[in-house]
């Protein structure tokens, strides 16, 4: 089980790193390879998926 600290950390990074490159969901989407929900949902730190999947679906 992922602690709920290191989700809470990664979640601030992801942001911080989003806003650091001027990058929107949608932006980011297209250079990741994954949809912007997943992104937007890790980036919460509500959720995060232990299976990333890439090729353009962002489900796992």
């Amino acid at each position: 089980m992922t602690d709920l600290k290191e989700v809470a950390e990664l979640a601030r990074e992801l942001r911080a790193l989003r806003r650091s490159a001027q990058l929107t969901y949608q932006r980011l989407s297209a250079k990741s390879h994954y949809t912007a929900a997943p992104l937007s949902a890790a980036a919460s730190g509500n959720t995060v998926s232990t299976r990333w999947h890439g090729g353009g679906h962002g489900a796992p």
